[in-house]
C-alpha cells in the first residue's frame, strides 16, 4: 500500500514537473549566470541558427520570486548581463543578442523573427528558472532595441507575456505610426517590412510604459525629424519623443490631448533637477525628458538608472 501511494505521488510530481508551461514553485539556489540558446530558421538562416542570451539569476531563498527584465542592446552592440548591473540582485537579467547585432525593425542587416525570439525567450527563462517571475516581466531598451520594443507592442496583443516597456533615445518612425494610424506587416508582422496593415493596439490594464530620451540626441532627435537618419531607411521619418509616448498612452486608454511641454516636472529624486517627467493615467504611461541628454548619456544618467530602479520596485 505505502508504495503504491509513492509511485502515484512520483506520478503527480512528474506530471506537474513535466506540463508545458508548469510554474514550479521556486526551491531557491544559489544562482549564477546560465546561457540560453533558442533555434531559428529564416531566410538568411535557411539551415538554422541558435540565437542566444544570457541569464543573470541571484541567489533566492524557497519560494522567492524576482521580476525579470529583458535587455535589448542598441545597433552594434551585444546582450551583457552587466550593463543592467545598477539593479544588483533585485532582478533576473537576461539579456539577448540581436542577429548581426541589430534587431529586425525596418532597414537593418537582420531579417530574423526577433518579435517570436523574444516571446520564446520569456517563456523560456521563466520556465525554467523558477527564480524569475512570469507576471513581473520587463522589457528595456536602448535606441534599436527601444525601436525592437515600439514593434513588439505593435504586433503582440493584449495577452502579451510582458507588463511593462522602458524604452531609451528611440522614437516610433513613419512606417509603424503615420496618417493617424499604426501599421504592421501585412504578411508576417514579426518579421516583414511592409507596414501595410493597419494595427489595432490592445494593452492589459495594469500595463505600464516609460520612455527616456535626451534632447541633444544627435542621433534620434528629440523633436523628431523629416527625414530621419539614412540607417532607418529611404524617407523614414522620425516621430518626435513626447508624440510617441502621447500615441501610447492614447492605445493605453488616455482620452485627453497631448501634455504641453511645459507640463513637464522635476521629479522628487535627488540628481533628477534636468529631467522632467510627463505623466499620463496616473503614471502607467510616462515621459522622461533629459536636458542635455544625448544619444549615449541618457541609458547611464543617475535619475534614469533611478527610474528603472523605481519603476522595479527596487527604489
Amino acid at each position: 500500500m505505502q508504495l503504491v501511494f509513492l509511485l502515484l505521488l512520483c506520478a503527480v510530481v512528474i506530471g506537474v514537473a513535466t506540463a508545458p508551461g508548469a510554474m514550479m514553485p521556486n526551491p531557491g539556489s544559489a544562482g549564477g549566470t546560465f546561457q540560453i540558446k533558442i533555434r531559428q530558421t529564416w531566410s538568411q538562416e535557411p539551415a538554422g541558427y541558435d540565437r542566444t542570451a544570457m541569464v543573470k539569476v541571484p541567489s533566492t531563498s524557497a519560494g522567492q520570486k524576482l521580476p525579470l527584465v529583458i535587455d535589448l542592446h542598441g545597433a552594434g552592440g551585444q546582450g551583457h548581463v552587466e550593463r543592467l548591473g545598477y539593479l544588483g540582485e533585485g532582478v533576473v537579467i537576461a539579456a539577448a543578442d540581436g542577429y548581426e547585432r541589430t534587431w529586425n525593425i525596418n532597414a537593418e542587416p537582420s531579417q530574423a523573427d526577433d518579435v517570436s525570439f523574444l516571446l520564446q525567450l520569456i517563456e523560456k527563462v521563466t520556465s525554467e528558472y523558477p527564480a524569475a517571475d512570469k507576471d513581473d516581466v520587463t522589457i528595456v531598451g536602448t535606441s534599436n532595441g527601444a525601436a525592437m520594443i515600439y514593434r513588439l507592442l505593435i504586433v503582440t496583443s493584449k495577452d502579451r507575456p510582458f507588463n511593462r516597456v522602458l524604452p531609451m533615445v528611440s522614437s516610433l518612425i513613419s512606417p509603424q505610426w503615420r496618417e493617424g494610424h499604426f501599421w504592421k506587416s501585412a504578411i508576417m508582422p514579426g518579421v516583414d517590412n511592409d507596414y501595410s496593415a493597419p494595427a489595432e493596439l490592445e494593452f492589459a490594464d495594469n500595463f505600464e510604459y516609460a520612455h527616456f530620451h535626451g534632447t541633444e540626441d544627435g542621433t534620434i532627435k528629440y523633436e523628431g525629424a523629416s527625414p530621419g537618419p539614412p540607417f532607418l531607411g529611404d524617407n523614414v521619418d522620425v516621430i518626435a519623443a513626447q508624440k510617441t509616448d502621447f500615441l501610447f498612452a492614447r492605445e493605453l486608454g488616455f482620452t485627453g490631448a497631448q501634455l504641453a511641454d511645459s507640463a513637464g516636472v522635476v521629479p522628487a529624486e535627488a540628481g533628477c533637477d534636468n529631467y522632467r517627467e510627463y505623466t499620463y493615467l496616473g503614471g502607467r504611461a510616462r515621459h522622461f525628458k533629459d536636458i542635455g541628454g544625448t544619444h549615449g548619456s541618457v541609458f547611464g544618467h543617475q535619475c534614469a538608472k533611478h527610474q528603472v530602479a523605481k519603476a522595479l520596485g527596487l527604489a
